[in-house]
């Protein structure tokens, strides 16, 4: 799944996203990781929950985040 950062909660630490079938998802920063607004992800499964591992193509960098809901 292919997604683009819309909105950050940094007081919570929470991004929202926008995936590319139209839909939003949010998860839980796990780290200090540096997500901008429009930064491109990936990640494997469809709809994960909990821990997963997605990709940053935009920073080519890979991050463990915890997704709360889709």
């Amino acid at each position: 799944m292919k997604a683009i950062v819309k909105k950050i909660d940094y007081q919570k630490g929470f991004v929202y996203v926008s995936t590319e079938d139209n839909n939003t998802s949010m998860f839980e920063m796990l780290s200090d990781d540096n997500f901008e607004i429009e930064d491109v992800l990936s990640w494997e499964e469809y709809e994960p929950l909990g821990h997963c591992e997605i990709k940053n193509i935009t920073q080519n960098e890979i991050v463990e985040v915890f997704f709360q809901n889709h």
